[in-house]
C-alpha cells in the first residue's frame, strides 16, 4: 500500500539563535576583559571554557535537527526522534486525542514552537517546529476528516 506525502514538517531556522546568542554574550565577554586592560592572551584563555561549552551545544542542536521528522500523510503522522536511541512513532488520525502547541515570546514571533501530539496510549513532543499553529490546523483537520470517514 502506498501513501501520498502530504506534508513533511521542518524545524525552524532559527533553532541555532541561542547558541549564537550565547557566542554573541562570549565576545562581549572577551571585549570587556580587553577594555579592563587584560593582555589578549590572558583574555583568550579566560574565554575558552565558555567557548568549548559553546560548540558542545551548538553540536548537540545540529544534531536534534537532523535527528527529527515528522511526516504527514493522508491518514497518519509518522514521526523520527533521536539518532543514536531513535523513536518512531506512527499514528494514525483516528487515534490522536488532542494536539497542543507551546512557545515563547520569541517562538511567537519567530514563527516556531513545540507541538504535543496526544494519543491513547502516549504524549509525543516534537520541539522547535517551523509553523505549529499550520501543523495543528491540517492535523485537527484530518482528525476531523478522518473520524467522518
Amino acid at each position: 500500500m502506498e501513501e501520498n506525502i502530504k506534508n513533511k514538517v521542518n524545524m525552524t531556522n532559527w533553532i541555532y539563535a541561542n547558541e549564537f546568542g550565547m557566542l554573541f554574550l562570549i565576545f562581549i565577554y572577551y571585549r570587556y576583559l580587553l577594555f579592563i586592560n587584560i593582555k589578549a592572551w590572558k583574555s583568550l584563555l579566560a574565554i575558552i571554557p565558555f567557548l568549548a561549552i559553546w560548540t558542545f551545544y551548538l553540536i548537540k542542536e545540529i544534531f536534534k535537527d537532523i535527528s527529527v521528522r515528522l511526516i504527514l500523510t493522508e491518514d497518519r503522522i509518522i514521526g523520527k526522534k533521536g539518532l543514536i536511541k531513535t523513536k518512531v512513532i506512527d499514528i494514525p488520525f483516528e487515534n490522536i486525542d488532542n494536539v497542543q502547541i507551546t512557545y515563547n515570546l520569541i517562538g511567537k514571533i519567530l514563527r516556531y514552537g513545540n507541538i504535543y501530539i496526544e494519543s491513547k496510549s502516549e504524549v509525543y513532543e516534537f520541539k522547535k517546529i517551523s509553523n505549529p499553529f499550520r501543523l495543528k490546523k491540517e492535523i485537527i483537520s484530518k482528525m476531523l476528516k478522518n473520524t467522518k470517514n
